[in-house]
């Protein structure tokens, strides 16, 4: 379903961001042999500043005497400028194409501008590509999720995983942030997944970070309440220290954040968030947090990330069966995913069994498929139906009347009504057992009259419809007869009234 999709140019990048860093880098070598090598931000008559990387994320800065300077190097332009644009690859998830389109502009399009003659041309070329490749994908409606592009054919057909990918990869992003505001956001991503997308691959991987992000935000509540009181104290200090005009800034900026607070707390609330915002100047907010972090840390490890992860993988091969048509087989697989979680998946089964859970989201997959193959069985059977009574007439039609005609005119009207949808009226059963019937005195009688059925005609796409030839025929013949039954029976009465006559004149 899902294919990792690994550019070339991905991986020679990735192994040039490391081989590449050391040699772009400026460098100062110093009388003594010392060698700094890093940035240079600073060049004075007397000093140097040169920013030294201490590792990938810390650096520092260096100040050193002009005078003890032996050697300076510094890079091309290009090179830094390279620099800076080999870090727009491999994109990152969730990108629009907004996002795109300005990385396109500043990126390697910018590059090719100032500096088309580099030795770094080529590569930069390369990367415009790959950009407008990914761009291309973007406006078609994929979705990039880390390493994975997702049609959009997938993300209807299999929502439920790639929602709640998208879940994970949020809450694993805010949660970098590395403080408790990002903290508190990973959470609240995570609550999403609980609520919405248990079952899913996504909600057992996400239980194992909400195991890590709960202690260390509770590290720094923990010293954010130590602190609280030195903070308070602090600021109304610094509060008395200015005049009042400040003073009275202060107090309304203050007033506007706390408001702002109760204002969000209170739509927090209202959407039923547990992990709502947090109020960092109130100790007693701080406090509530802490008490509310443990018990949430205490529910979820009962959780068995483990089983649930071997739960979602079978959940996910129903799903596929789903889409493949193989109803039976992932109803049996269905069964065993519910299993597989034992106890901890019956504790939580109120969870597992709401709307948005990922096992009742394929129990309705499951359901409107079955409801499916009823109607279209039944749609087949109608059809077979209709091309049984088709082939029935054409037969009719084709007969010469030579080797006799098994189907008769009834038949045929009947056979005419049914594709049409027309009811055929029932004919009142003959009386029994009441005698011969009274002969007929020759005259035309309503009840008597047979009224010709006619049925719908049939189009067969353009001139005169031979599915009507039949029945035109059969109306013109029971015409003939009632005609003949009219006129001729009444010349045989007045013969009959003459003769009666005359025998009676020769008896007088």
């Amino acid at each position: 379903m899902l294919k990792n999709t690994f550019h070339p140019l991905f991986l020679t990048l990735l192994f040039f961001s490391f081989t590449f860093h050391s040699a772009i880098a400026d460098e100062i070598k110093m009388k003594d042999g010392t060698i700094y090598e890093g940035r240079i931000t600073y060049e004075g008559d007397d000093i140097l500043k040169i920013e030294v990387a201490i590792s990938a994320s810390i650096k520092e800065t260096k100040i050193l005497g002009r005078g003890d300077v032996a050697e300076i190097k510094k890079d091309s332009p290009d090179d830094v400028a390279f620099a800076k644009l080999e870090k727009l690859l491999p994109t990152k998830s969730l990108m629009t194409a907004s996002a795109y389109q300005t990385a396109l502009d500043v990126g390697p399009k910018a590059f090719l501008r100032s500096f088309p003659d580099s030795k770094h041309a080529e590569t930069a070329k390369e990367m415009e590509k790959t950009l407008l490749e990914e761009l291309d994908k973007v406006e078609r409606g994929f979705i990039k999720v880390e390493e994975d592009w997702i049609s959009p054919q997938d993300q209807k057909t299999f929502a439920a995983q790639i929602d709640s990918r998208v879940r994970l990869y949020k809450m694993k992003t805010v949660a970098g942030s590395n403080n408790y505001n990002g903290y508190i956001a990973a959470m609240r991503e995570f609550e999403a997944l609980e609520q919405g997308f248990y079952g899913t691959p996504s909600f057992a991987t996400s239980v194992d970070l909400a195991l890590q992000i709960i202690p260390a935000l509770g590290r720094q509540l923990q010293q954010m309440q130590r602190d609280a009181d030195y903070r308070a104290a602090q600021y109304e200090q610094n509060k008395a220290n200015l005049d009042e005009t400040a003073r009275a800034q202060v107090e309304q900026a203050r007033a506007r954040e706390q408001q702002a607070y109760a204002a969000g707390l209170e739509i927090d609330k209202k959407a039923g968030i547990k992990w709502v915002r947090l109020n960092p100047n109130s100790k007693a907010s701080i406090t509530s947090y802490l008490d509310f972090a443990g018990k949430e840390l205490k529910r979820i490890k009962e959780y068995d990330s483990k089983v649930l992860a071997a739960q979602a993988q079978k959940l996910v091969k129903v799903d596929q069966l789903i889409e493949d048509g193989n109803v039976e087989r992932a109803e049996f697989l269905m069964a065993e995913a519910l299993e597989v979680a034992g106890a901890k998946v019956k504790r939580s089964s109120s969870r597992s069994k709401k709307s948005g859970s990922y096992i009742a989201v394929l129990g309705e997959k499951i359901r409107a498929r079955k409801e499916n193959a009823v109607a279209t069985a039944k749609a087949k059977a109608e059809a077979a139906k209709s091309e049984a009574i088709t082939k029935r007439m054409e037969a009719a039609e084709t007969s010469d009347g030579e080797k006799g005609q098994n189907t008769t005119d009834s038949d045929v009207a009947s056979d005419f009504a049914a594709l049409s949808g027309a009811k055929k009226k029932k004919e009142p059963a003959a009386d029994k057992g009441k005698g011969p019937k009274k002969k007929s005195s020759g005259k035309p009688d309503s009840k008597e009259k047979r009224e010709p059925v006619v049925s719908a005609p049939i189009d067969e796409g353009g001139g005169f419809p031979t599915g009507l030839i039949v029945p035109i025929v059969t109306v013109l013949l029971i015409i003939g007869i009632v005609l003949l039954k009219f006129f001729g029976p009444k010349k045989n009465e007045d013969e009959d009234d003459t003769e009666e006559a005359a025998e009676e004149d020769q008896e007088e």
